[in-house]
């Protein structure tokens, strides 16, 4: 026999779930996203760990206790994807000075300017 309880979904989009959970018994809340590393369950602000090994499909599960509580649950980038992040931006920032640089140069050389001094 299964669990009685309501889940009334107030949000749901691709990073980001927010419900209101009420069961009178203890429960397993599946979330239908695939897992991977920086999604969180929230359950009343306190952050639950997640069971990702029971589906080959890469659905993560968490415990929720008897009662109603609001469920969140959301994507944030880990630290690593952070770091990443600052890389890119900062190799293209680098790239378009080396360009600015390519062109001012050219532009210079063509008018007959030089770039040592003399």
């Amino acid at each position: 026999m299964y669990p009685e309880g309501k889940i009334n979904i107030v949000r749901d989009n691709s990073l980001d779930i927010k419900a209101v959970v009420d069961s009178d018994k203890s429960a397993q809340l599946i979330v239908n996203k695939f897992y991977f590393p920086g999604w969180h369950v929230f359950v009343d602000g306190k952050d639950k760990p997640l069971d990702y090994s029971f589906s080959i499909d890469g659905i993560f599960r968490t415990e929720v206790s008897a009662g109603k509580h609001t469920i969140n649950v959301v994507y944030k980038k880990t630290r690593i994807m952070w770091l990443a992040d600052l890389i890119s931006i900062s190799s293209f920032g680098i790239l378009l000075y080396c360009l600015w640089a390519v062109i001012r140069n050219k532009k210079l050389l063509r008018h007959g300017h030089t770039t040592r001094s003399q």
